[in-house]
């Protein structure tokens, strides 16, 4: 349980030290690892120490149900009760961290597979010729119902003709129908 609040404690504190507009990167981080060390400490050494910890005062003379435990010391039977949950929390504080980082690939793995609509590669080649294919198939089978149903069938545009080439004046230039016949303005009039 300790666990886990100091992990969602983690969480939260990495977003909310982007909030604080520090300057530098390590203001930033030492920020942000004050404000958790200091939580971990209290739940793990305040709380979990002073559980069942009593200093000789009854419940009613302090008001709190707080260090009205069984024990005064730390002794064998403490440590027994207390000291596991303690060891506990400890372990599962310095595994927490790596945990999250030994997983994250797996888990973006899954998250890329989910977006991907289980898929697995997207990009490849074959993905994209069979996903042509599929679009072509899907387009023949149209013509094939119309043409069943009696449907007008399809027209294909029709290939442009590549629009003719300009001389730099902008007038088109036709090429000579015969080239013997390629006569410049000169011979024309004498032709004549």
């Amino acid at each position: 349980m300790i666990g886990a609040l100091n992990g969602i404690c983690v969480v939260l504190f990495q977003h909310i030290v982007m909030f604080e507009k520090c300057l530098t990167y390590m203001d930033e981080i030492k920020s942000m690892f004050s404000r958790i060390v200091i939580i971990q400490f209290l739940n793990i050494g305040c709380v979990l120490i002073f559980a069942d910890f009593n200093l000789g005062y009854a419940s009613s003379d302090l008001g709190i149900p707080i260090l009205v435990g069984k024990y005064t010391d730390f002794d064998t039977k403490w440590y027994y009760d207390v000291g596991a949950k303690i060891s506990m929390a400890m372990v599962s504080n310095s595994v927490a961290p790596f945990a999250g980082k030994v997983f994250e690939p797996l888990i973006v793995a899954v998250l890329r597979w989910l977006d991907r609509d289980f898929k697995k590669h997207l990009r490849k080649k074959t993905n994209v010729e069979e996903a042509k294919m599929e679009e072509e198939m899907k387009k023949k089978e149209e013509e094939r119902q119309r043409a069943k149903q009696g449907g007008p069938k399809k027209e294909e545009p029709a290939e442009e003709e590549p629009p003719a080439e300009q001389d730099e004046e902008g007038q088109d230039e036709m090429p000579p129908a015969n080239p013997d016949d390629d006569v410049g303005p000169d011979e024309v009039e004498t032709k004549q």
